[in-house]
């Protein structure tokens, strides 16, 4: 039986009995979910009955559990000597969420002393909305940023970004970053008892 054959046998059917094709899938779709596991609790299971104790991961998930959960959360940072040369720096990112928006190559791009002339008000308002939990500024606008957006959100972990033309900026600026990380102080704000 040639393929052509079989697809028009199927069109046939689905033509001459449509009321009946649309209740099965109405049915099928008010059926699947009642009585099949979500597609989340199957990808996202924890599988770990499968595994005996002894496997590495088992014992990676035993030393880790008195450390609770993490909460990673990222975010871009850049830091400078002043605010007015971060923001300088952050320029390259603006450009960089511009071209985007205008599905234009997103290379970085060197930075500018103002995007003011490079974008209309609409985009200003897209790309500072996308970037605005950016972190921009000096040490202490940075120290202040960090320790906002992590009593914010309540994370122990902070991913930072930074997304500089010149190497070297980024370098310094991840350098000033872990500087001011040291000198910040989180205070558990779940209480265990033992």
């Amino acid at each position: 039986m040639r393929i052509h054959a079989i697809f028009g046998g199927i069109g046939a059917f689905a033509v001459k009995f449509r009321w009946v094709v649309i209740a099965a899938w109405v049915i099928a779709v008010i059926a699947v979910p009642r009585f099949l596991p979500s597609l989340n609790s199957v990808t996202q299971g924890n599988n770990s009955a499968f595994l005996p104790a002894s496997a590495p991961s088992e014992q990676a998930a035993q030393l880790a559990a008195p450390f609770g959960a993490t909460n990673p959360v990222p975010v871009q940072v850049i830091a400078a000597e002043t605010d007015a040369a971060a923001r300088r720096l952050f320029t390259t990112a603006q450009q960089r969420f511009l071209r985007l928006i205008r599905n234009q190559p997103v290379e970085l791009l060197p930075p500018v002393d103002s995007m003011e002339p490079l974008w209309q008000e609409w985009e200003r308002v897209t790309v500072m909305n996308k970037l605005r939990a950016a972190i921009v500024g000096s040490d202490a606008t940075v120290k202040r940023g960090l320790e906002k957006l992590v009593g914010d959100t309540g994370a122990n972990e902070v991913i930072v970004v930074t997304d500089t033309y010149e190497h070297a900026d980024r370098i310094e600026s991840y350098r000033r970053v872990a500087d001011v990380a040291r000198m910040i102080r989180v205070r558990p704000t779940v209480v265990v008892e033992a």
